[in-house]
């Protein structure tokens, strides 16, 4: 982190921020093809060991995408939801498996792009906050960050949940800092 530091001190902010966002999408990128297949070659499929909510979240997944398909996803709505509370993401991971034919390994990639754009969130709020050279370092040390690069290579919520966390987290300080109260931004920070 202090190499990089020092080698992007003087770039622009609009390279720094492509810089980021490329250096954590290529780390996240090759960590979920590693990991992807080195689960697969020690456990036989590509979930971590002794893997207990990810099979769930994969399993719900496909249920869901098996209703949209047989055209029952009121029987999901109406009779299945009320029991079950966690079901946020298995619905996101069921749009993924819809357009990528249940790929889990599209389903990790579109985990690392979402980490990677986080990163950028976070160099935002940071550099808004406290300065330009706080604002590269925090984003440099998420770019690095091991959780972040080892949950982006899982079939679990929390990067998710951590990047919606981040941009709304982003857009309310872009609010509260440029006091413009237009419908526009006020919508963003709710959605």
């Amino acid at each position: 982190s202090s190499k990089l530091s020092f080698r992007w001190a003087s770039i622009s902010p609009k390279v720094f921020v492509r810089k980021i966002f490329i250096s954590a999408l290529i780390i996240r990128m090759i960590y979920v093809v590693l990991i992807y297949f080195f689960y697969l070659a020690v456990n036989g499929n590509p979930f971590e060991f002794n893997a207990g909510d990810a099979v769930g979240y994969h399993t719900e997944a496909k249920y869901i995408v098996l209703l949209f398909e047989s055209d029952l996803m009121g029987y999901y709505f109406n009779e299945y939801l009320k029991g079950f509370s966690d079901a946020g993401w298995p619905m996101i991971l069921s749009l993924l498996y819809l357009f990528s034919f249940k790929s889990i390994l599209v389903a990790r990639m579109v985990n690392a792009l979402v980490s990677a754009y986080m990163v950028v969130l976070i160099y935002k709020i940071s550099r808004r906050n406290f300065g330009e050279a706080a604002g590269r370092i925090s984003a440099i040390m998420a770019v690095l960050l091991p959780s972040f690069i080892y949950y982006s290579g899982l079939h679990l919520k929390e990067t998710m949940m951590l990047f919606l966390l981040m941009a709304f987290m982003e857009r309310a300080d872009y609010l509260f800092h440029s006091r413009e109260y237009a419908l526009k931004n006020i919508l963003q920070v709710i959605f």
